[in-house]
């Protein structure tokens, strides 16, 4: 392995600590919008819109586990992660392009 896939990989490995140690501190509060709606007294009217989600309220397993938390957490890092680094190499690559 070359020292990028090594810092990758050993960068991934933190990551994973990182989101499962502050996992705990999180917060069980609904997010801004929804607490507004709570707050006016029109949250038990809102229509479902979107009746697809991956991992809805932030859970993979669906019964508010520990496990199910941590697993959709490191997939939502992971994923941002990927995209940062996917779009990081196509402007490296780009750059490259109008160089030449």
């Amino acid at each position: 392995m070359d020292e990028t896939t090594t810092y990758f990989f050993i960068s991934l490995f933190a990551l994973f600590v990182i989101v499962s140690m502050a996992l705990p501190f999180s917060s069980t509060d609904p997010d801004g919008l929804k607490k507004a709606a709570q707050n006016l007294g029109f949250d038990d009217k809102a229509e479902e819109i979107n009746t697809f989600a991956p991992m809805p309220d932030y859970d993979a397993t669906g019964d508010g586990s520990y496990a199910g938390v941590l697993i959709a957490g490191t997939a939502g890092v992971l994923a941002t992660l990927c995209l940062g680094f996917g779009a990081g190499h196509l402007l490296k690559i780009s750059g490259e392009a109008t160089e030449k």
